[in-house]
């Protein structure tokens, strides 16, 4: 029976990953998932400043960026490239939904707090994202957390904790959950960086295990 590695000890060790990689460039993808008009795409656009690149893919009705970060430690840098993908074209759903999800390493979930209807479907996306992408990580996302004070029956922060909850037992993975406001510009980093950690750790738990597997 091969030994499995448990790999907590190597997360931070880019010099490992680097070595069993055997490349300095990997490409992950990020799915932005969700009802429509929560502000996915405010989300993306106002995360993505500097230096990324933006595509219209015409043929799937989505947008797609793409930016590049490099990560060193010890001497040693990989570039990681984000691909961020954002459903736009919502009525050609069905046609691309098998080319949107394909090679996805993590989604943002995002709801609306004012809209209780994008609440309850946060279980439909999360059951769809699993279907066809796998048990990958996932963030739910409470935005537009500015108009609280201006609709009184919005969502409050317990509410989507409770969903969180859920969503990790039915999924079966730990799922965070992390209140927005894109026009304020509150937490988006937050968002975009507690992805990005689960999805590169769980690179390189799979990795790790793939090459032990073949010793």
């Amino acid at each position: 029976m091969t030994s499995v590695i448990r790999p907590k000890k190597y997360l931070n060790d880019l010099n490992y990953l680097v070595q069993i990689m055997g490349r300095r460039r990997i490409v992950l993808k990020i799915v932005c998932i969700g009802d429509g008009a929560v502000g996915k795409t405010s989300i993306v656009k106002r995360y993505l400043s500097g230096d990324f690149r933006h595509d219209y893919v015409m043929t799937l009705g989505l947008d797609l960026f793409t930016k590049p970060e490099k990560i060193r430690f010890k001497g040693s840098e990989i570039e990681v490239v984000w691909q961020i993908w954002d459903l736009s074209g919502q009525q050609y759903w069905r046609d691309v939904i098998s080319s949107f999800y394909k090679g996805a390493n993590g989604a943002i979930l995002v709801f609306d707090v004012t809209n209780d209807l994008s609440y309850e479907n946060t279980i439909e996306w999360a059951l769809e994202f699993y279907r066809h992408a796998g048990q990958q990580p996932i963030v739910l996302v409470g935005n537009k957390i500015d108009l609280r004070d201006k609709i009184y029956d919005s969502l409050k922060s317990n509410e989507g904790a409770r969903r969180a909850y859920e969503l990790s037992r039915l999924m079966g993975i730990k799922i965070p959950y992390i209140e927005t406001s894109a026009l304020e510009n509150i937490n988006i980093d937050v968002v975009f960086n507690t992805l990005k950690k689960l999805i590169f750790e769980n690179a390189i738990t799979k990795l790790l295990n793939e090459t032990e597997s073949e010793k």
